[in-house]
């Protein structure tokens, strides 16, 4: 039986809930105006919203599962993969916080 440590609970929790942030901010940028960068997504979000946050939650959470059950293993025999799941949620902070910045400068630039 594998046994995983809680930090890396809650690194998966922080990972999906950023996600739904993420998918949030998304459809509201693209609302204003915005346009998705990144092809898979964009035809996702094109077809129907709904599809595009089933789709986005569960590439998402099977991703993070993989990552915690392959935890304790090394990726290219350098870096352990539960650092992945650290990198990942550096990266999801940094995107919120860039979304958040987009979003601001859109309801600024409509009020002027």
């Amino acid at each position: 039986m594998d046994w995983h440590g809680a930090h890396l609970l809650a690194v998966s929790i922080g990972i999906l809930i950023l996600n739904v942030a993420d998918a949030l901010l998304t459809v509201e940028l693209l609302s204003r105006g915005a346009v998705e960068v990144n092809p898979i997504m964009a035809a996702l979000i094109d077809g129907s919203p709904a599809i595009f946050a089933t789709m986005k939650m569960a590439m998402t959470g099977l991703s993070v599962l993989l990552l915690v059950i392959l935890g304790c293993y090394r990726f290219m025999r350098v870096l352990r993969v539960e650092l992945i799941l650290y990198g990942v949620l550096i990266a999801y902070l940094v995107l919120i916080g860039h979304e958040i910045n987009m979003l601001q400068r859109l309801v600024g630039s409509a009020i002027l």
